[in-house]
Order: C-alpha cells, then structure tokens, then sequence
C-alpha cells in the first residue's frame, strides 16, 4: 500500500503517524525510521492496554505510551516494558492484541510502502 509519505521526511523527523484502511477500519500506524540500519518499521499506534494513548513518544527503536508508559518494539509490535497502572487490565477493544500488529515498510522511490 503506497501511503503518500515522504520517506525523506520521515528520515529528517525519525518517525511519523499516518492513517491507513485495513478493510474499512481506518488504522493509525507509526512508522519509524532506524537510521543505523536505514530501514523504515511500521506498527500499530494505540497502545494495547486501554487504547487510549497513541505512540508518540519514540526513543530509538521503541515507542512509549504517553498515557500509562508502556513501551513497545517498533520491529516486532511486543511489548517490553508493562504499564505503570493496570498493567494486567486490558480494556475489551485492546484484549488479545499483543503483539501490536506490524507492516513491513519500504522506500519506494521516496515514498513509503506498507505492506497491509
């Protein structure tokens, strides 16, 4: 799926939000930028906990929840670090939902790829 991102952009900031469709749900997915390797990764940007906090807070190759920290591994969707609340409480939209959902992510010409 060609998501119309500037891959240059996504290099120069490290990472990004974009909205794709997946069937007919509109998904939020953070792409970032590892730029060791010069790869691009892509996963899901809610947090599975209680689906409240979108993945903004990015360090390297792991995306921290603003809302109750846990952080997440941009390369395999698995959680590394538990919330700091109810980290054993899931809310029923999120139950089942580990590891977030990955794509894999490509520079197509400057434009970045998802494969959905």
């Amino acid at each position: 799926m060609h998501v119309g991102i500037s891959s240059d952009l996504v290099r120069k900031r490290g990472w990004i939000i974009t909205v794709i469709s997946v069937g007919r749900v509109p998904v939020p997915v953070l792409i970032v930028h590892d730029k060791a390797s010069d790869r691009f990764y892509a996963m899901d940007a809610v947090c599975a906990h209680f689906g409240c906090g979108l993945l903004t807070d990015i360090n390297g190759l792991n995306a921290r929840c603003p809302i109750h920290g846990a952080v997440y591994d941009v390369r395999t969707g698995a959680r590394v670090i538990e919330p700091s609340s109810n980290p054993a409480s899931p809310c029923g939209f999120c139950a089942g939902r580990l590891p977030l959902r990955t794509y894999a992510a490509s520079d197509d010409n400057g434009t970045i790829d998802l494969e959905v």
